[in-house]
């Protein structure tokens, strides 16, 4: 368990000495919404880490990497200037054997990382001509200023927390282990991820679109339209079992 134990105390110093980076991850991460999944990111990796181990592929070098020790002094040189958080990967680098295997759970810890919210913007301009298009095919009276959505009944703002962001991050994290433990063709990769990604997206304009519809019939008296986050994971948890099933069929495909 030498190796294994050994990459839990480097992540465990790691954190020790940037304490401030810590904070902030535990800030804008674990206490945003939008990335309530970063609960289970170091449990994830944490089993990736051991999955590696169980098959043998987690082994310290034999010798040193030269590379690896200048990526190391980089990037602590960087964290130093930027104050960066992304030294983690170079310790592993130079410390043990290097394959994509080994990448990957280190890489993983960027679903925690507060940098995704770049892509608010767009996908809330992209939700809000999504919900636009299918509330066409509805009888209720829409008319679309910005970010809202004008009905007889009401105003509904499609916000920044309506992007759709969360699903889409949940997806990535969830399809991209799921690659990871079981998928090797890279076309069945693409389609998995497409389809993981774009059904994210659907799932949060079906929610905004149904939102919108319960709002005109109820005369906006509707208790989902002060508290709607937990309906939309209602909606997206059968996408999501769907999407495991479909990751099963592609598998099996593989292994015939």
């Amino acid at each position: 368990f030498i190796p294994l134990i050994s990459i839990i105390l480097i992540t465990v110093l790691i954190a020790l000495f940037n304490a401030p980076i810590m904070v902030t991850l535990w800030r804008y991460s674990f206490d945003d919404g939008t990335y309530s999944h970063a609960y289970l990111i170091p449990f994830i990796v944490l089993y990736l880490y051991y999955t590696l181990f169980e098959n043998n592929e987690l082994q310290f070098r034999e010798k040193l990497s030269w590379f690896a020790l200048t990526l190391l002094l980089f990037s602590a040189y960087s964290l130093f200037v930027a104050s960066t958080a992304q030294i983690t990967l170079a310790y592993w680098l130079a410390t043990f054997k290097f394959s994509i295997k080994l990448i990957f759970p280190a890489l993983y810890f960027i679903f925690l990382i507060p940098v995704w919210g770049i892509l608010t913007i767009p996908l809330q301009n992209l939700s809000v001509i999504a919900v636009n298009f299918l509330m066409s095919f509805t009888s209720i009276p829409v008319f679309v200023e910005d970010e809202f959505v004008h009905i007889p009944s009401g105003v509904f703002e499609i916000a920044g927390g309506c992007s759709g962001l969360r699903y889409l991050l949940t997806s990535l994290a969830i399809s991209s282990l799921y690659i990871f433990l079981h998928l090797r063709n890279i076309k069945n990769i693409a389609i998995f991820a497409l389809v993981a990604i774009l059904g994210a997206l659907l799932t949060n304009w079906l929610r905004i679109a149904i939102l919108i519809i319960i709002g005109h019939q109820t005369e906006m008296t509707s208790d989902l339209m002060t508290d709607h986050n937990m309906f939309g994971w209602y909606l997206y948890a059968p996408f999501m079992l769907l999407l495991f099933k479909f990751g099963s069929y592609l598998t099996d495909k593989e292994s015939n």
